[in-house]
């Protein structure tokens, strides 16, 4: 047994004493402070020293928010005191919370930064522990939120900064019958979008926020652990206010008791003087007054704030700014030196491109070196500057946050680039241009060999992790790239954008002569065109004419194109736009084109090869919407016809591009040209042209999506987003769908189907005996188990029961049998197949309940299901003097080919990306018969039917000519359901043979079987020519 002494005894009471008055009465400051005082007194080993830490923040935790804010330093000491023998009470865990939430609060008020890791790795337990509690659950989901807000906060990501408002915003109604914590989430949304408005240099609507976040607070109780926080936080609000206001007098504040007031409150921690001291400094240096007084605040606050602080590199960078602005207001130089070595410090102290104040300090150290007429260094520090933004747009995990992490990129990339000009720099003019441009895909690229790059450094653990998790997992993303800037070549391969050399390398594989990066005139300075030619030094031409925010000629195109882009119909006549395009390419020529082609591109030697000289261009900011290739010279003469002309994102994306080999033309693929939209958009009549030329001439065995040149949509779709995104994921075939109420059981053969549907026909119950999509075009996919039902064939097999396209036997006997049984079913025999129906028509009699039978592939079921009409799916069945039904299985699939150049971004995408059940979830969602679902358990009838279906089939032939196939087909279907006769019919399938071997996508070295024999007229040079895939 311990005894117990005296004194102890005294302080038990004591303590005892002071939790029961809190339970029952006011928060009393002075008794808080000695019951921590008395804890701290009693030996660590005294058995009642947890249970009184534990029960005064029990008393505490049932104030809730209005404890007051003087208790909350002692908070984290007492939990650490309670949590050396915790009390076994299930409520435990919410106080715990709360008193959490308390230390978390002191440590923001006095500006150090948490260990965030292990601070969310409390939280995840802590919501773990108390479940789904009401109260408790919503809470600590909304600590987590604010704790990955401070976190952004400190790593300058901009993707969690500006979501947190919105992810804030979810908890309100569930906590809406609860006044108290409903205001804490509206301080903390309200803050947050302060922080975010001052992310994107939104000044005003910064002090909107913040403006009313000090109403809020001075409307809250006497002693609230909010009020006081946020109410010296009004001051400075008010003071940053009227910074942003711009010059003018500070007024009445500075001379009232206000700020005395506020620096001489004795609960006011050093934190916060220094804060108030930093707020009055840049209030004062905004009035434009008393220069001296302001270096003198932001001295005062560097005193305030130890070394090892998380503010101490701001407080240096505050007295630098005095003392580069009162040097300026002087027009001397002096104090520049100890500027200089301020902001050595505080650079010393970010510990490199990944903290958020590095571009900040690095731009202050490299215009403090220009005016000490150092330029040179200056601009190498100028060039390290720009490195922030490439971690920056490395750390976002979305593209919202990227944009907003590099929107001063390229301004400051000029900014430099015109530095480095003035020095008669041009080659790290490029290089700090380069440092600007094309970061988002840089940071797609890059996080794209993550995975190589792991397994290079050595770390298994984060490669693992980088592939169950993914890359927007933000903390993940954060620890990964902390390790790899610690790799010796990091800088240059994360951070660096290429030398003049590796450019010129570039150039030269690509058979370019010359990288001209245009840059925009900001009057009085001119625009610049610096250029990196395939040999010799750089070089770089003032452009005075290449203004775009004040040109009447670039504003009205730009303008028109705007308009015109807005548009929803189809613009007629466009005279607008046609005449500002014309009087545009005169300006292009005489502000940028015409000075570089004939003053630098002209002055150059003549290519070996006698072709017109190859120019990449990388325009700068609006210049990028500028047709550069259309410039028109005096005479008439277009740039085009002088040169050719290509656009490259960045100079390091070019580089990158051309280090790879070539990419070999594949014959398939997915091409989308002029999407159907239903009257949503205009139509794309000059795409539409274009990409289906290009799939003829480049990709003949490519899927074509969307209209075809004659408007007429496409059979193998409209071109939808959802057809795009189901395209690598789908299988798909014909099956038979049967009204269960109007046919209970499946027919065994077609014969019985037709007799069935003949029946219900005669009795008045349906309109057609059955229905299949045909259409003025033809789906001959659609109606293929009928053929292949009725005997009909299209390829032979090889020795290895493989495809083999050498053989085709539309003509023979069996063929044509098929052909004359799709005959006298069609519009001249008993009118089953018509072309006037198609699509539409078809799923419209079967939802109707005005047939009982409807062959369709999957993309029918979600309209059968909408409909609500009862239904089973089966196979097509046989006729019953045919060969056994056998319908094409339709495949689309990815790939990764041994042969590969793209080896890491094939990894990525199979070992990572499409791991991940979120993102073949989405790739799926729609998508009937999914490749994902085919060992999953059976949850829907109706669709493991399909899959079913689709694995018993055969899948179609990948040939290059299949879709070329398909449309012969459909010249074949058509004729043979519109009215063809018996010989017509052997001649269809003998035409259709002509087609594959002159026609579309003509196939060489083709035996064609007609029975026995070979259809004439298969030229020997066919068949020596051999296969062409």
């Amino acid at each position: 047994m311990v005894v117990e002494s005296p004194e102890e005894a005294a302080i038990v009471r004591r303590c005892q004493a002071t939790i029961i008055l809190t339970l029952i009465g006011p928060c009393e400051d002075a008794k808080i402070a000695d019951l921590a005082a008395d804890l701290d007194r009693l030996s660590p080993d005294h058995q009642e020293r947890s249970r009184l830490a534990a029960g005064i923040l029990t008393a505490l935790s049932r104030k809730g928010p209005r404890t007051a804010v003087n208790l909350v330093r002692h908070v984290e000491r007492m939990l650490e005191i309670a949590e050396a023998d915790p009390p076994n009470d299930p409520h435990w865990t919410l106080v715990r919370s709360f008193a959490r939430t308390l230390s978390l609060a002191n440590a923001g008020v006095n500006g150090q930064p948490p260990d965030f890791g292990g601070l969310q790795a409390e939280l995840a337990g802590l919501a773990e522990m108390v479940g789904d509690h009401p109260m408790a659950e919503p809470t600590m989901g909304i600590l987590q939120t604010m704790s990955a807000f401070m976190q952004a906060i400190e790593d300058g990501n901009e993707s969690v900064l500006h979501r947190t408002p919105t992810e804030l915003l979810k908890f309100a109604d569930r906590l809406s019958d609860n006044p108290e914590r409903t205001m804490l989430i509206n301080f903390a949304t309200l803050i947050s979008q302060s922080v975010a408005a001052k992310q994107l240099d939104h000044h005003a609507e910064m002090v909107e926020h913040d403006e009313h976040v000090q109403y809020l607070a001075e409307n809250l109780p006497e002693g609230h652990l909010l009020r006081r926080v946020l109410a010296d936080v009004s001051t400075r609000v008010t003071l940053l206010s009227q910074a942003v206001a711009g010059p003018g007098p500070i007024g009445a504040l500075e001379s009232t008791d206000q700020i005395a007031e506020l620096l001489d409150k004795s609960e006011v921690t050093d934190f916060e003087r220094s804060l108030t001291h930093s707020s009055l400094g840049i209030a004062i240096l905004a009035g434009g007054h008393e220069i001296e007084s302001a270096v003198k605040h932001f001295r005062q606050a560097l005193q305030l704030t130890p070394v090892d602080h998380a503010n101490h590199a701001l407080c240096l960078q505050g007295v630098a700014l005095g003392l580069i602005w009162r040097s300026e207001v002087a027009g001397t130089t002096d104090g520049l030196d100890e500027a200089t070595q301020l902001l050595e410090r505080a650079r010393d102290l970010l510990d490199g491109p990944h903290h958020q104040h590095w571009v900040g300090i690095n731009e202050m150290l490299a215009e403090v070196r220009r005016r000490n007429e150092d330029p040179r260094e200056s601009e190498q520090i100028g060039l390290t500057t720009q490195r922030g933004y490439a971690w920056r747009v490395l750390l976002q995990s979305d593209a919202a946050g990227a944009r907003i992490a590099i929107r001063n990129a390229a301004q400051g990339a000029v900014d430099h680039a015109r530095h480095y000009v003035r020095a008669d720099d041009a080659a790290n003019a490029l290089r700090v241009l380069d440092t600007g441009r094309g970061l988002m895909l840089f940071a797609a690229s890059e996080l794209s060999r993550i995975p190589a790059r792991l397994d290079a450094a050595g770390r298994p653990d984060l490669l693992r992790r980088w592939a169950a998790e993914g890359r927007a997992t933000v903390g993940l993303r954060r620890e990964v790239l902390a390790v790899l800037r610690e790799l010796p070549d990091a800088a240059d391969s994360l951070f660096d954008p290429p030398s003049l050399t590796e450019i010129q390398s570039a150039l030269a594989a690509l058979a370019a002569d010359a990288l001209v990066y245009l840059v925009p005139a900001e009057p009085p300075l001119p625009g610049l065109a610096v250029i990196a030619p395939v040999s010799g030094p750089a070089a770089w031409i003032a452009l005075p004419g290449l203004t775009v925010s004040d040109d009447v000629e670039v504003e009205g195109y730009l303008a028109a194109l705007a308009d015109r882009s807005r548009e929803i119909t189809a613009p007629t006549g466009d005279s607008q736009f046609a005449d500002s395009l014309d009087i545009l390419c005169d300006w292009a020529w005489r502000a940028a084109i015409g000075p570089l082609l004939e003053r630098y591109i002209g002055s150059r030697p003549p290519r070996a090869d006698g072709r017109a000289p190859r120019i990449v261009l990388i325009p700068m900011g609006d210049l990028a919407r500028i047709p550069w290739q259309a410039a028109r010279r005096g005479d008439g003469v277009y740039a085009v016809q002088l040169a050719a002309f290509s656009h490259a994102a960045s100079a390091r994306l070019l580089c990158e591009n051309a280090a790879r080999s070539p990419v070999a033309l594949s014959s398939s693929g997915l091409v989308v040209g002029d999407p159907d939209t239903g009257g949503a958009a205009s139509a794309l009549d000059a795409a539409r042209l274009q990409a289906h030329a290009i799939r003829q001439a480049f990709y003949p065995g490519a899927r074509y999506v969307g209209r075809r040149p004659n408007g007429t949509v496409s059979p193998s779709g409209r071109g939808t987003a959802d057809e795009v995104r189901r395209w690598p994921t789908t299988t798909d075939t014909v099956a038979l769908f049967r009204n269960t109420r109007l046919a209970p059981h499946p027919p065994t053969t077609f014969d019985e189907l037709v007799a069935t549907g003949q029946a219900l026909r005669d009795a008045g119950r349906v309109r057609t005996v059955f229905t299949v999509r045909v259409g003025e075009a033809g789906d001959p996919f659609q109606i293929w188990p009928l053929f292949t039902g009725a005997g009909g064939w299209l390829f032979g097999r090889d020795s290895s029961g493989s495809w083999d396209p050498a053989t085709i036997g539309l003509a023979t006997a069996e063929s044509v049998a098929a052909f004359e049984r799709l005959r006298e079913l069609g519009e001249a025999g008993t009118g089953m197949l018509r072309r006037s129906i198609g699509r539409e028509e078809a799923l419209e009699l079967f939802t109707s309940g005005r047939s009982a039978f409807l062959m369709s592939s999957s993309d029918a079921l979600s309209r059968v299901r909408e409909a609500g009409t009862p239904f089973a799916i089966s196979a097509v069945p046989p006729f019953a003097d045919g060969a056994a039904s056998d319908p094409f299985t339709l495949v689309h699939g990815l790939v990764m080919t041994r042969a590969g150049t793209n080896k890491i971004i094939a990894h990525d995408l199979f070992a990572d990306y499409l791991t991940h059940d979120h993102v073949i979830s989405a790739l799926s969602d729609g998508v009937v018969a999914p490749v994902m679902m085919r060992d999953s358990p059976l949850r829907d009838p109706h669709l493991q039917q399909f899959v079913q279906l689709c694995e018993a089939g055969k899948p179609m032939p990948s040939f290059p000519q299949m879709d070329a196939t398909w449309r012969i087909l459909e010249d074949a279907e058509v004729a043979v359901i519109s009215g063809a006769g018996r010989g017509d019919s052997e001649a269809c399938g003998g035409e259709a043979c002509r087609g594959f071997l002159h026609g579309k996508g003509a196939l060489d070295d083709c035996t064609v079987v007609a029975g026995r024999g070979r259809v004439p007229g298969v030229s020997a040079q066919l068949r020596q020519r051999g296969r062409q895939w």
